[in-house]
Order: structure tokens, then C-alpha cells, then sequence
């Protein structure tokens, strides 16, 4: 825990409009129309590596600046998100054991593009694109990551958390150095989580519809 009591605005989102507010799920999309999956995964490992060492970080830091605002913005999102009823969503998936066609690897399911009939190298795509941090469970229903995410921080505090982070990267200091008491590895393992989930919302609730749309097109045309 980062604060001792909470504070009043600390699950308020101070990021998000209005608009942003009503539309959570929005917020998803826009973050992955901003960044590829695997480059977000990039970007964070070397912003926590560069904290944990006396290195400069890879990433210039417009860049790491704009990746960070984008994370509070889904972290934000993620919390909304967090307090609905989630469970007849689309990127819910129903296991049914019965259903001979039903195919959990089925890169449909967490790889829009990888099904696509333009992608050039499928196999690359969905490979960057499966979600490595998630168990079955996280898998079939990715919402249920968020509500983890907000066990391990409240809200103000992985706010709190990636601010300090962030002046970490741009300073000469390691984590160590500074003396900040942050778990880092479960730091890490909690934003993957956060990223892997999302991107499959994203994948189920956005992107599947138009790739199948653009794929039934191009048959209707080769037709």
C-alpha cells in the first residue's frame, strides 16, 4: 500500500472527459489504435528496466511521456470498467466443451489480424499478439483482470505509483538509488496482465467485426 488512508479523489478519474467517463470501453480501443500490442510491451519493459538501473531509457522521452499518459487513461478506464457488470460482454467467452468447434487457440480470439486474408505474416502476428500473462481462466473472461489489478493498487495509487516511476526513468538514478519501496516485479506483472486483458477486449469488442467484414468482402470480390 502506497497511502495509509485513502484520500477523497483517489477513485475518481481525473484523466478522462466527461465523454471518456460515459464510454470506458472507448478508451480501450483508442489506446490500441495509439499503440500495436507488442509494442506496448516494449515500451513498458525497457520504462521499468531503465528504473531499475543507472541507464537512460530506450525510448525517448516524448515518447515514454506519451505512453505514460496513455496507461493512466486505460488504468483509468480499466477502474470504470471494473465497477460494471461485465459478464454478457463479447470478449466473455463461454467454454463450451461440448461445441466440437470451439478452439481456445483460435487466433480469432485474441489476433484480429492474424485472420485476416492481408496480413502478410500471420504466423509473426498472432505469435506477438497471444496473450502470455493471462491463465485460462483470465483468458476467457478478461474483466476479471481488473478487479485484480485494483486489489493489488487502489486507483490513486497506481496513479500515485506511475508518477514515480516515471520521474524515475527521466532521472540518473536507479530505483534503488532514490530508496523507493515499490514491488517492481509485481509492478510488472500486474500492468502485462492490465495490457494482455485489454487488448483482447479490444480484439473481441472492436476489431474482430471489421476484420470478418473485410475478409467476407474480399471473398465476395475474388467471387
Amino acid at each position: 500500500m502506497i497511502f495509509d488512508a485513502p484520500r477523497p479523489w483517489d477513485n475518481l478519474p481525473l484523466r478522462l472527459s466527461n465523454e471518456e467517463i460515459s464510454q470506458p470501453y472507448e478508451v480501450i480501443h483508442d489506446f490500441f489504435s495509439a499503440f500495436e500490442k507488442h509494442r506496448t510491451i516494449t515500451i513498458l519493459q525497457r520504462w521499468l528496466y531503465s528504473v531499475c538501473s543507472n541507464k537512460k531509457c530506450k525510448e525517448s522521452p516524448s515518447t515514454l511521456l506519451f505512453f505514460y499518459e496513455k496507461i493512466e487513461y486505460l488504468i483509468e478506464a480499466a477502474y470504470l470498467i471494473s465497477q460494471l457488470n461485465n459478464s454478457e460482454r463479447k470478449a466473455v467467452l463461454q467454454n463450451d466443451s461440448k461445441n466440437e468447434d470451439f478452439n481456445i487457440m483460435s487466433a480469432e480470439y485474441f489476433c484480429a489480424w492474424g485472420s485476416s486474408k492481408f496480413t502478410q505474416n500471420p504466423a509473426k502476428l498472432i505469435w506477438q499478439d497471444f496473450p502470455r500473462s493471462l491463465n485460462t481462466k483470465e483468458f476467457f473472461n478478461p474483466y476479471s483482470v481488473f478487479k485484480k489489478t485494483f486489489r493489488f493498487y487502489s486507483l490513486g495509487e497506481w496513479r500515485q505509483e506511475l508518477s514515480n516511476l516515471f520521474n524515475m526513468a527521466l532521472s540518473k538514478e536507479s530505483l534503488l538509488d532514490d530508496g523507493l519501496d515499490t514491488d517492481i516485479l509485481s509492478v510488472e506483472k500486474y500492468l502485462l496482465k492490465l495490457i494482455d486483458a485489454s487488448h483482447l477486449i479490444d480484439i473481441r469488442e472492436f476489431r474482430l467485426d471489421y476484420v470478418t467484414s473485410i475478409n467476407g468482402k474480399a471473398s465476395e470480390d475474388n467471387g
